[in-house]
C-alpha cells in the first residue's frame, strides 16, 4: 500500500488493512458491503441506481475523439 506507513503512525491501532488477497474488489466485495448498508437500514431504489465511472469507456472516448477530429 502506497501510504501505509504514514496511516499507521497517525492511527496508530485504530487502522486496520485488508490482505493482499483481500485487496481486490469482487463482486462479494461488493454484496457483503451493500448487507452491511442493508442491516442497518440504508437502501437504494434499483430503478434510480446510477453506476459513477472513474473513467470514460474506451468506445466514448473514442467517439469523443472522433468529434474533435470533425472539427
Amino acid at each position: 500500500m502506497l501510504h501505509r506507513d504514514i496511516i499507521e503512525s497517525k492511527l496508530n491501532n485504530r487502522v486496520q488493512f485488508a490482505t493482499i488477497g483481500q485487496n481486490i474488489c469482487r463482486g462479494a466485495s461488493v454484496a457483503e458491503l451493500t448487507k452491511i448498508k442493508y442491516d442497518s437500514g440504508v437502501v437504494d431504489d434499483y430503478f434510480t441506481l446510477a453506476p459513477e465511472y472513474l473513467r470514460e469507456s474506451q468506445a466514448q472516448r473514442e467517439l469523443n475523439r472522433k468529434k474533435w477530429e470533425k472539427k
